[in-house]
């Protein structure tokens, strides 16, 4: 039975459950058939004097639990829909919320058990969240042109007939990479349809400036090139990426096109390369101006931007969503292919340059109908994966990252980086959360050889050769991941990977089911002893042992990890023209965004310390709880170790932030720092390494006062966690 919020949809299924006809059960209620209709429909509201008879009148188990649960008053958590799977576990989480707010309220409560009274009900809000909620997304990340859009159009049913004659089968547009031009979101929706949320206009304009930039050193490069062993004339002119630049052209109408020369050859001709000719010329701008080589084409460039975005008329392009219409003669999925594309290319008119497409198909998009799943197909990850986009995907408890490897490679190195970061307090728990899909392609399976150079008989023993490859290698790393399938889009049924997805999806629902029954369990336990003077003794002794911990662990001691010890890494096996890129944004670009990494530094800094920290007091309670003496202390020794997890996994995230602040108030002021980096360019080999060195040099000038917030803020947070924690702890004060 699907979870709704309608009481009158609901008692249709009720009845449909228990094989009556509406009629049927209007007489047994006394009232008209029709109206039961209307209720049914949603189009009429049930009279609250109606509903007794109603139920009375289906007589089930389920009709009975439901005339119950009408009457629950929730005032400590949001109220489920109706039909929820785990209702009965929010109503107990419920109950002990009221339980401890009234054991709150009571004037007997010392201010200690005041503190961890409150302690738990922060906890049980926290636990219950997960739980309550039935949106669960699955995020698909990999390399560019790795083929996961194909394979997500597989699983998703997304692809038209054979009849239809097209080239790809697939609705959603896919190539060889750099196809899409945004994150692509497919869920359940009442017809086909599409919604966008669109860039901002002062984010297009940054793009817009580039792809300017990128013409005016196009066509004056005799003047801006230099002879250099590492760059070539094309990536010269890396702007910005090959997706967003044909969206550019497509929304401005300066898409190439070809036309037949003198001698019958076709030529190719570029109106916007005509119109970057009608600008400034940079040369004469340095001349006459005295202006520095990279200003004077950044003033023809803002002069051709401008030009650029009249032609958009992006005032125009503020629609969001466009739905399918059975009027429009086309079949939907056909409907759905081409509309799709011309919003991924800035075809349609009507639409901006999109941040994200929501594509709606009219039935669960795996099959099922209880969860609410939104399947996500993000960017290609390029050299690097420092892209701030996927971290929300990491940290959401209730998503599931699908890590897409091709075959010959699997696992890939993005996916080994991404199990990485998530190792340094993305996620609280990676081995539940993510999962490597492996995309083999032809008979790649079946060129898989063993160990003694023979190929393997089939594509099963295929498979299985190269999983105990991919966990080995996970092993070593340490980055352990909660299954590994493989699935070929091209030959085989998408009904095994479907399952698989179920499942991990039910396994994070048991994991967060788990996680709320064993607080509530404690609190029950909790309450049920409470004010025993044999059990406070206990819990006072164990205290004792707790408390001896804390005191010695008050003080943090820096780690020698570096803030940008993940960035630099990242500035010298990038692209060099992907550098460029991002000196010229003060590091706020997607392919290399410096918030990313400066964020996942002070993390992966603060970590590393409370990482060890956090690995010694789990070892410290769970040998408390071994003790015959201190089984009665249990609950709070949990409590504590609950505490302390959640709270570092927040610091660590907290830390991030802060990281980021630091990117975002500080280092993007220092215009003279970033003006530098650009007028490297074009100055000989080793672009990259230099530009590395500037910031190294950047980063020691700065080092005291950048570390020392973060370690400031690590500090002080940490004894808070710890003062919370001694609050709840029944330990008389000295």
């Amino acid at each position: 039975m699907r979870p709704t919020k309608s009481i009158g949809q609901y008692l249709r299924e009720l009845r449909e459950e228990a094989g009556l006809r509406q009629r049927e059960v209007a007489n047994r209620a006394g009232i008209q058939a029709g109206t039961l209709s209307r209720i049914e429909s949603g189009a009429g509201p049930v009279d609250e004097k109606d509903l007794p008879a109603l139920v009375e009148a289906i007589d089930t188990g389920a009709a009975r639990h439901f005339w119950e649960r009408l009457s629950w008053n929730w005032c400590e958590l949001e109220q489920p829909p109706f039909g929820h799977p785990d209702e009965d576990l929010l109503r107990r989480a419920h109950c002990s919320l009221d339980n401890l707010r009234k054991k709150q309220d009571d004037p007997e409560t010392t201010p200690r058990e005041a503190h961890r009274l409150e302690e738990y009900r922060r906890e049980i809000q926290g636990a219950a969240g997960p739980v309550e909620s039935l949106d669960h997304n699955v995020a698909f990340m990999g390399t560019i042109g790795v083929g996961k859009t194909t394979a997500l159009c597989a699983i998703t049913g997304l692809k038209l007939s054979e009849s239809s004659r097209r080239r790809r089968l697939e609705v959603l547009e896919v190539g060889s990479g750099r196809t899409t031009v945004c994150e692509v979101h497919i869920v359940e929706g009442p017809e086909y349809g599409l919604r966008v949320e669109p860039r901002t206009d002062e984010e297009i304009e940054v793009e817009v400036r580039e792809f300017a930039h990128q013409l005016i050193v196009r066509t004056r490069g005799s003047w801006a090139v230099e002879d250099n062993e590492e760059e070539s004339e094309t990536d010269q002119a890396v702007g910005t990426t090959e997706e967003i630049a044909r969206c550019i052209r497509n929304m401005s109408g300066l898409t190439p096109r070809f036309e037949d020369g003198e001698d019958g050859q076709p030529v190719e001709v570029d109106p916007a390369i005509t119109l970057a000719l009608e600008a400034p010329d940079p040369e004469r701008l340095s001349e006459e101006q005295g202006l520095e080589r990279h200003r004077a084409e950044n003033v023809a460039a803002q002069t051709l931007a401008v030009e650029i975005l009249s032609k958009m008329r992006l005032a125009g392009r503020r629609r969001r969503e466009i739905m399918y219409s059975p009027e429009d003669g086309r079949d939907g999925l056909v409907w759905l292919h081409d509309v799709f594309r011309r919003l991924n290319n800035g075809r349609h008119p009507e639409f901006s340059l999109p941040r994200s497409i929501e594509v709606k198909v009219p039935a669960d998009v795996l099959g099922q109908e209880t969860l609410r799943i939104r399947l996500v197909d993000t960017k290609g990850v390029d050299e690097t994966v420092g892209r701030r986009d996927l971290v929300p995907h990491f940290q959401d408890p209730n998503t599931l990252v699908v890590l897409c490897s091709g075959f010959s490679d699997a696992p890939s190195q993005s996916a080994h980086q991404l199990l990485e970061l998530a190792k340094q307090g993305m996620i609280g728990n990676p081995t539940l959360k993510t999962a490597i899909l492996v995309l083999p392609r032809g008979d790649e399976a079946l060129d898989a050889k063993q160990m003694d150079g023979s190929e393997v008989e089939s594509v099963e023993k295929g498979y299985a050769l190269k999983r105990a490859q991919v966990l080995s290698a996970l092993d070593r790393r340490e980055t352990p991941c909660a299954a590994v399938e493989f699935f070929n889009s091209q030959d085989e049924n998408p009904e095994s990977i479907k399952g698989l997805i179920l499942k991990l999806l039910e396994d994070v629902r048991k994991h967060n089911r788990a996680e709320l029954e064993r607080v509530v369990a404690d609190v029950e336990s909790m309450l049920a002893n409470y004010g025993q003077a044999r059990v406070q003794q206990i819990q006072e002794d164990a205290a004792k042992h707790l408390i001896s911990w804390l005191d010695t662990h008050e003080n943090l001691v820096r780690s020698d990890a570096k803030l940008e010890d993940s960035l630099e890494p990242a500035l010298r096996r990038g692209h060099h023209s992907t550098v460029r890129a991002s000196m010229r944004r003060q590091g706020r670009w997607d392919n290399l965004d410096y918030r990313f990494y400066l964020g996942s530094g002070a993390s992966a800094m603060v970590n590393e310390v409370l990482g060890e920290h956090q690995k010694d007091f789990r070892a410290v309670t769970n040998n408390l709880e071994g003790l015959p003496d201190l089984a009665e202390a249990v609950g709070l020794i949990s409590q504590s170790r609950r505490m302390i997890d959640i709270g570092i996994l927040q610091l660590l995230q907290e830390s991030q932030e802060v990281g980021q602040a630091i990117h975002n108030f500080d280092m993007v002021e220092d215009g003279e720092h970033w003006t530098k980096c650009e007028r490297r360019w074009g100055r000989g080999s080793g672009y990259r390494d230099k530009v590395a060195e500037y910031h190294r040099e950047w980063f020691e000038n700065n080092r005291a006062h950048w570390e020392g917030q973060v370690w400031e803020h690590a500090s002080s947070q940490w004894k808070e966690l710890l003062k919370r924690v001694r609050n709840i702890l029944p330990v008389l004060e000295c």
